[in-house]
């Protein structure tokens, strides 16, 4: 998507969810240890290949926290919970307005690592990850025209972003506080998701169930790569905006030097 036309894409997020995988499980390995799962998998700063640990460790830590950690305040990462992201894209083939409510996101817990890069000195973090199948559900209300052809309509609905690679980069930049401590301050969390398919189900178009919002269905489903390449701008934006604000709550507490396990 071109710089002009993601400038269309107006979101809005208000978030309930959880927590940043990577964050939680590099906490401090001091106090915040004792209360960390024993079968965790950590990795140390001067570790030589520790883009390589984080990206098993990660990876691991998905598959634990698909139902939440009580004793760390960690909520469920799978299913995952977002009240609402409203899209409204006025240029190109897309031109609609959609407003999805009460998304219920599945799927992140089978997620593998595929590729981690960690420079700490810099505060950058790249990451490469694989999804079977990010299924997201919502109550949604849809208006405009897609490839010419009108939508409107509300009612339940589901999008599913098979077999995708998902792009992460973080830039973080160091802040000494008043402890003496150094803290990490989260600038930037970009998300790129390239999906191979996607399948797309909105119940209610044109106020029914019958052969017209079928018939709709179906053409969403044949053309669903490039609409999404109009609109996916807009569910990118909103899972930066998820984890940004996340992380940077974590890193807020916790010192630079705890976050990874530093040499004795």
């Amino acid at each position: 998507m071109s710089p002009a036309r993601r400038s269309h894409l107006a979101v809005i997020l208000e978030v309930a969810v959880a927590t940043l995988l990577l964050v939680v499980l590099c906490a401090p390995p001091s106090s915040a240890s004792s209360k960390l799962p024993a079968d965790f998998k950590r990795c140390r700063a001067d570790d030589p290949d520790i883009s390589g640990c984080l990206r098993l460790a990660v990876e691991d830590a998905f598959r634990k926290m698909k139902n939440g950690i009580a004793s760390l305040g960690v909520l469920p990462v799978d299913p995952l919970k977002v009240d609402r992201i409203k899209i409204n894209q006025g240029q190109g083939n897309v031109n609609i307005n959609m407003d999805l409510r009460n998304m219920t996101i599945f799927g992140l817990a089978a997620t593998r690592m595929t590729n981690y890069s960690a420079d700490i000195a810099s505060g950058i973090l790249r990451t490469e990850s694989l999804t079977p199948a990010l299924r997201m559900e919502f109550n949604h209300v849809v208006s405009g025209r897609i490839l010419l052809l009108p939508i409107r309509g509300a009612g339940p609905g589901s999008i599913v972003l098979n077999e995708v690679v998902t792009h992460h980069y973080l830039k973080s930049t160091p802040k000494t506080k008043k402890d003496g401590k150094t803290y990490w301050t989260l600038q930037q969390y970009k998300v790129k998701f390239v999906p191979k398919t996607i399948s797309m189900d909105l119940k209610g178009l044109f106020g029914d169930e019958g052969r017209l919002g079928g018939q709709l269905n179906t053409f969403l489903n044949q053309n669903a790569l490039t609409i999404f390449e109009e609109i996916g701008g807009a569910f990118e934006d909103a899972f930066g905006a998820v984890f940004k604000d996340i992380t940077n709550r974590v890193f807020s507490k916790v010192p630079l030097n705890e976050i990874f396990i530093q040499p004795k």
